[in-house]
């Protein structure tokens, strides 16, 4: 009973009870902070996978934008080839259309001398086209007389001929 008496006055028992409190919140912390650590590696994980991803496609994009690059320049220089073969063309184009047109202009000329040759010629022929004209008018005139005539020959040759019918209609009858 001393012993717990000196033990209760010294305060012993509470600094003990106290101790353990104390062990038991480090416990309590330490695991608190398993936890926390438990729970930043699995983010630092998700992070560095994250991390790692972003490097991928980084890198993807880079590798793409190099590529692109080289496309285009590659594109360029062609274009920059296409244009210059272009022009070469174009005042190629040029030349061969002046010269053309020189001679197009020597050839309208020589057609302008031929088409004044075509006209006085076409006149001749004309005249002598209206001349033709003329007379075709005028055999046509008297063919249409002469068939005039004929028509009129041929009615009354038809009536004639009924005429004719008839006696010989009579004739027959009256023989019989």
């Amino acid at each position: 009973l001393r012993l717990s008496r000196v033990l209760n006055v010294l305060g012993l028992p509470q600094q003990i009870s106290h101790q353990e409190d104390t062990i038991q919140r480090y416990e309590e912390a330490i695991d608190e902070l398993k936890a926390n650590r438990n729970e930043l590696e699995a983010e630092s994980s998700t992070l560095r996978t994250t991390v790692k991803q972003k490097d991928e496609t980084l890198k993807f994009v880079e590798e793409e934008v190099t590529k692109l690059q080289r496309m285009f320049q590659e594109k360029e220089k062609t274009i920059t080839r296409e244009n210059q073969a272009a022009l070469e063309e174009k005042d190629a184009v040029i030349r061969h259309g002046e010269e053309t047109l020189e001679g197009a202009r020597k050839e309208v000329e020589s057609l302008r001398v031929e088409l004044r040759v075509a006209r006085e010629e076409a006149q001749a022929r004309q005249t002598e086209l209206e001349n033709e004209q003329s007379r075709v008018r005028q055999t046509e005139e008297e063919m249409r007389l002469l068939l005039r005539t004929m028509e009129e020959q041929k009615k009354t040759a038809d009536v004639r001929m009924k005429k004719l019918s008839a006696a010989f209609q009579r004739l027959q009858k009256e023989c019989l």
